[in-house]
């Protein structure tokens, strides 16, 4: 959306020059055909976009201007007394501006239609994130009981396991000894030096 904005910038830049020069064209008197950037007349809160005007002297003798319709503009433009030589020139740089003011609404529709769409996703995106933060709010709990209970068995599975080795298991290189997840004993179980000893020595009278 950066982008587009930032073409619209760029355009109404190109666009005031075009203005300026539509002013240089023609003379500041009654008649004279100008671009202001006004409110929406319809009051949309948009912002104020390119707007043909015409200059009309009031009773008072002020100059005012009045709201033309784009499609109106051309005919509009004034070709005797003071205009006289210059509608030509006047009616090719209206077109110009015309041009570009088609370009800057169309930037604008694209720029309103991705605030919709942005809008839609945003609020499936916060519904969707309500749901599932409530689903793991109530399911947390549950797992830190499960998680706690899966490690009293794991440390009740290591005690079973030492008290089922055998005291006279010692330990063979390579090999430690211990109960597998199958329950059997890894090691070799090997006589004590005592129990040698006592096979050994004689019978005394």
């Amino acid at each position: 959306m950066e982008s587009v904005y930032k073409a619209v910038y760029e355009l109404d830049c190109t666009l005031a020059s075009h203005v300026y020069a539509l002013e240089l064209l023609q003379p500041s008197t009654a008649g004279k055909t100008s671009v202001r950037f006004l409110k929406r007349s319809r009051g949309d809160g948009s912002g104020r976009h390119p707007q043909f005007v015409q200059w009309y002297k009031s009773k008072g003798g002020k100059l005012l201007y009045k709201r033309l319709k784009r499609q109106d503009v051309l005919r509009q433009v004034k070709t005797f007394g003071p205009f006289g030589g210059v509608e030509d020139d006047v009616k090719a740089m209206v077109r110009e501006i015309q041009r570009m003011m088609e370009i800057r609404e169309n930037l604008l529709r694209v720029v309103d239609n991705l605030r919709q769409k942005a809008k839609l996703i945003v609020g499936i995106s916060e519904k969707t994130r309500m749901a599932k933060d409530a689903r793991v709010t109530l399911i947390v709990p549950a797992l830190v009981a499960r998680r706690a209970e899966m490690q009293r068995a794991h440390r009740a599975q290591l005690r079973a396991a030492d008290e089922a080795l055998p005291v006279d298991a010692t330990e063979t290189l390579g090999t430690r000894p211990g109960i597998s997840r199958v329950g059997r004993t890894r090691g070799k179980l090997h006589p004590t030096t005592k129990g040698r000893r006592a096979r050994t020595q004689p019978t005394k009278a």
